[in-house]
């Protein structure tokens, strides 16, 4: 039976690198023979299961080869967007909204949707800015960002329960110094409404995480909350 072409394989956990070369076949193919070609001259003699795995990796190259090209314009499209935020360019939200809705749950879009949250916080409109960080999911290396700016935005339209919870959520899974400050964020939101049990149950894990400052400033707030009492 006539052995199919191997099969170079690709780091494919790399959204940005490299398109992969045209395959050739290497074994029982002619020289420069792609393995489109040497499908097409061989499949006589190929088995229904041989056929199969030969379709497969061709269409998985496909696939690969697409999300590459995805990644790669989306990464395009964010620089460019960036770069008129940075410059303070009025054209950059319409830009970075671009970004947001053709590669949203790409990282690239993510950090788009960030950017885009922060102009319209810039303009005091945080509901829009909280629109646009709820409209797609987060990559793991842009969770935490989305939702500290999230918080503020629940903060800034005046949502502060609704703010302490995101900040404590973010603080389970951060170490000591980003929890005690987390934590901090989120008792002084309970405080901002009105909630002084809950601020006081978190200033309290403020104190345990043992960090220097944060917990000194603790002490102080409850000390105020129990002075002022209920």
């Amino acid at each position: 039976m006539t052995v199919p072409p191997s099969v170079p394989s690709y780091d494919v956990a790399d959204p940005v690198s490299a398109a992969p070369p045209r395959l050739t076949a290497t074994r029982g193919a002619a020289a420069g023979e792609t393995a489109t070609d040497w499908l097409e001259r061989n499949g006589r003699t190929l088995g229904a299961a041989a056929i199969a795995t030969a379709v497969v990796v061709a269409g998985g190259f496909a696939w690969r080869a697409s999300s590459r090209s995805t990644a790669e314009r989306a990464d395009r499209a964010l620089y460019e967007a960036e770069a008129r935020f940075s410059q303070g360019d009025p054209s950059a939200g319409a830009a970075l909204q671009q970004v947001t809705s053709r590669y949203g749950d790409t990282p690239a879009g993510a950090h788009a949707r960030v950017l885009l949250a922060q102009t319209y916080y810039d303009r005091g409109q945080y509901a829009d800015g909280l629109r646009v960080l709820s409209g797609g999911s987060a990559p793991a290396e842009w969770r935490d960002a989305t939702e500290r700016l999230r918080a503020a935005g629940q903060e800034g339209s005046g949502q502060p329960k609704a703010a302490a919870g995101t900040y404590e959520q973010l603080a389970r899974d951060a170490g000591p110094e980003a929890k005690a400050e987390l934590l901090g964020d989120a008792a002084r939101a309970y405080e901002e409404a009105g909630d002084k049990a809950n601020a006081r149950r978190v200033w309290q894990q403020v104190i345990d995480t043992g960090t220097r400052g944060a917990s000194d400033e603790a002490r102080i707030r409850l000390g105020e909350l129990a002075a002022g009492g209920s």
